[in-house]
């Protein structure tokens, strides 16, 4: 039996998904042999000049769709999943203040929580003050989500983290960081 897959190409169940996984993993692995490559032939291999921002790129989407596929069997999405678990962490929130937290707009954000508070997910609770704002709180429902989508992302983030040496792995988690602290 065949289906649509998210970017509307014709699948045919598990076993697309994982060549898919397959081939990605295979793909990455490449793509960061290459990077690591570079990075060693560079006395400053983090001088913007110097990175391969294309191989970068590509080596992200590659992350983000298995990270997709490990996501898929909680039901969530990446901006989903990075929304319940900022909520999870601070209790409760408005939308403008998941939109700041998360760096998407407000309009993002409404869909995204409107799509879990359909699911049942999440709840909307009046604001004690001011009845145009509400704030948005996980139920049940959504911690348990997020708890089995932590888990699938565990079992990736190991399982990508063995395929590389450690150095490689402290050398991304370092770019990251530092990445991330400069859009802050």
């Amino acid at each position: 039996m065949s289906s649509k897959n998210a970017r509307g190409l014709e699948t045919n169940g598990v076993s697309s998904y994982l060549l898919n996984i397959i081939k990605c993993v295979c793909d990455e692995r490449r793509q960061l042999e290459n990077f690591v490559s570079f990075a060693n032939k560079q006395q400053k291999w983090w001088d913007m000049e110097q990175l391969d921002l294309l191989g970068l790129v590509k080596v992200t989407q590659m992350l983000e769709r298995n990270a997709n596929v490990a996501l898929m069997y909680s039901g969530l999405r990446i901006p989903q999943y990075r929304l319940l678990d900022l909520l999870a962490r601070c209790g409760q929130a408005t939308v403008s203040e998941m939109s700041a937290a998360l760096h998407i707009t407000r309009a993002t954000a409404s869909v995204v929580i409107n799509e879990l508070i359909r699911s049942g997910s999440l709840v909307t609770d009046e604001h004690p003050s001011d009845r145009r704002f509400f704030h948005i709180r996980l139920t049940e429902h959504g911690l348990q989500r997020l708890q089995s989508a932590r888990s699938d992302l565990a079992v990736l983030t190991r399982k990508t983290s063995q395929r590389y040496p450690q150095e490689i792995v402290r050398v991304l988690n370092a770019f990251a960081q530092a990445a991330l602290e400069r859009q802050s």
